[in-house]
């Protein structure tokens, strides 16, 4: 269900985004304008950032799968690969949701061998551990401007405040965090480029 609503929430956010954009604009004072405009500015990057690393793993996770399938001589190895790349996009869930279509074509099409199935799930478990654990903080880390242990722990501390919600959004969050002090900093230190 909250899922659901989520969804709906967000496409008349989508919708209505320029008519949510001018109620805010109007709202504010005028000499707020440009410092909005800058936030804005600064959470579409980041959001855009984060989906396109998203993207990035579930292509990685996509042909992982098919690698794996086609070796094992698995049918259907890359209408399976597609179902799980569009599954790892889904943030922390989508991994686990990734290797499941891989482990059921695995037993529809050999059920009298399911060693077949722990084997390709054995493996392409150990990929994604090399890609989320290892590849994966480095990646957001060049995305995001920060460093990957930085990465790893704002992770755990979101999943620790907030549950499987906080470890989502707690990288795009620490991004515009970063960027806004970043900015501000060069702000300070010489207004002139700043203004340019």
């Amino acid at each position: 269900v909250s899922i659901l609503m989520i969804l709906i929430l967000s496409f008349y956010f989508i919708i209505d985004k320029e008519r949510i954009n001018t109620e805010i604009y109007n709202l504010a004072p005028k000499k707020w304008h440009e410092n909005l405009k800058f936030i804005q500015k600064v959470i579409d990057d980041t959001f855009a950032s984060f989906l396109r690393v998203q993207v990035l793993f579930g292509l990685l996770a996509g042909i992982s799968t098919w690698i794996v399938l086609t070796i094992f001589g698995v049918n259907f190895a890359a209408s399976t690969s597609l179902i799980a790349g569009i599954l790892n996009i889904i943030p922390l869930v989508g991994p686990l949701l990734g290797i499941i279509p891989a482990i059921l074509v695995v037993l529809v099409s050999d059920p009298t061998n399911p060693i077949k199935a722990l084997l390709v799930f054995v493996i392409l478990l150990l990929i994604q551990q090399i890609t989320f654990n290892v590849i994966g903080p480095k990646v957001m880390g060049k995305a995001f401007r920060l460093h990957p242990i930085i990465i790893l722990l704002s992770f755990i501390l979101g999943a620790k405040i907030a549950g499987p919600l906080g470890a989502i959004f707690a990288i795009p969050v620490l991004g515009i965090i970063g960027i806004i002090f970043r900015e501000l900093g060069h702000y300070f230190i010489n207004p002139q480029k700043s203004d340019k």
